[in-house]
């Protein structure tokens, strides 16, 4: 017979009191010295299913339950399929049969697709996160072989707000900080740049994306990026020009640093593994930077016509980071253990939509002639020297000075 997890014992007096086993204090002080190895995730899969055994309620959990879910997906159908026919025009059908067709394939990603390295809350979470992620790819890839308006009038067909050209906004045309005549306040500029929606996608943002990264110097790092992208690229898109005290006040010394601070803060409160990308990362990997992607958002307003406050946008961005999570994760592995010769599942699929974007902006962006200002010189010389420093610096650091030893103290 199996061990329960707590057992009871009785003292000196005859009263009863629980008592916790030797597997419940071994995972307590494992959590504490483990969340600094990268093997953390396999150790502490192996300790919970250890601890967890002798609970029948989580043990079911454990145990694989594909035919179960196989019925219950097969009964849905028979309900929902038989139930309803006749009942609706040819629109409003195909737009059923696309999400059966969805939660189909997601209930089949949580019983057949294979467990990463997250084991938190549980593995069929991100099995089913996994089949989101394949299934926003096969969207891209439909959407690649589309016109633009044939793009904009399907967006359309599903919400009446999109796929209609949005009006343009610039946060620049006036950066006076002090505005005395103004009715309302002397601040009135400062004012409304707190008031807008991008202030509070600043700061929950970069909470998330300091989850995601787990390292001070790159979150701030790609902060500053980030900025320096948005300047770069007002030429295309006014929607980025913004004033100096936005982009380095409110933005990076404000919003983007105490975002930082506390996705970093929930990182140390629940002990999860810490990323040392410079320090860790192997040579031929430091090129890659995934920051431009970031700028989705507002590049879907334009492109797409899809307006900032739609849900589309949020769930969109709750999916990235759901699948960047453990990508980065998968990422990180592989670009500091040696022994690690293929990246995870997830690290290919968010690559993979990365690049469908890329090449949808491109293929909209041009066709409908979107992208054809001229960058200013001063935007193209500054890239080019700052391109080239970052290409001199990473064949001294890596090349001249051999980097650190990190991954030898990984090896030994």
């Amino acid at each position: 017979m199996k061990k329960s997890a707590l057992s009871q014992k009785k003292d000196a007096g005859g009263s009863t009191h629980t008592e916790p086993l030797k597997d419940e204090e071994e995972i307590t002080s494992s959590f504490v010295h483990l969340h600094k190895s990268p093997k953390v995730e396999r150790e502490a899969k192996r300790l919970l299913k250890r601890f967890l055994s002798g609970d029948p309620y989580y043990s079911w959990f454990e145990k694989p339950h594909t035919l179960t879910i196989l019925l219950l997906c097969g009964i849905g159908l028979v309900i929902f399929a038989f139930t309803r026919e006749g009942r609706g025009d040819m629109e409003t059908n195909t737009k059923h049969g696309i999400v059966a067709l969805c939660l189909c394939y997601l209930f089949y990603s949580a019983a057949q697709n294979r467990d990463g390295l997250f084991v938190r809350p549980h593995p069929i979470f991100w099995r089913i996160v996994m089949g989101c992620g394949v299934l926003y790819a096969c969207l891209l890839v439909f959407l690649l072989f589309q016109t633009a308006e044939d793009a904009w009038w399907l967006l359309n067909r599903v919400d009446s707000r999109l796929g209609i050209p949005l009006p343009e906004r610039s946060y620049a045309e006036n950066c006076d900080i002090y505005t005395p005549n103004d009715p309302v306040t002397s601040f009135r500029n400062v004012w409304d740049a707190v008031n807008d929606e991008f202030m509070v996608a600043h700061f929950f943002g970069w909470a998330c994306k300091a989850i995601l990264l787990r390292d001070w110097y790159l979150c701030n790092f790609m902060s500053i990026l980030f900025e320096l992208l948005e300047m770069s690229l007002q030429h295309l898109l006014p929607n980025f020009a913004e004033c100096w005290w936005d982009h380095w006040i409110l933005d990076v010394l404000t919003m983007n640093l105490f975002g930082i601070i506390l996705g970093l803060r929930f990182v140390r409160y629940f002990n999860c593994t810490p990323y040392g990308w410079v320090a860790g990362v192997r040579p031929e990997m430091e090129e890659y930077n995934w920051d431009i992607l970031k700028n989705w958002r507002r590049l879907a307003s334009y492109v797409l016509h899809i307006p900032p406050p739609h849900p589309i946008n949020v769930i969109r961005l709750f999916l990235w980071w759901g699948l960047g999570l453990p990508a980065a994760r998968e990422f990180y592995q592989y670009v500091t253990d040696p022994k690690c010769k293929r990246m995870g599942s997830m690290c290919w699929i968010v690559a993979a939509c990365a690049i469908l974007e890329l090449l949808l902006w491109i293929k909209y962006g041009f066709s409908k002639q979107m992208f054809t200002a001229q960058a200013p010189p001063v935007v193209v010389y500054s890239w080019i020297v700052s391109l080239s420093l970052l290409f001199v610096w990473a064949v001294y650091y890596y090349g001249i000075r051999g980097g650190t030893d990190y991954r030898k103290s990984k090896t030994q």
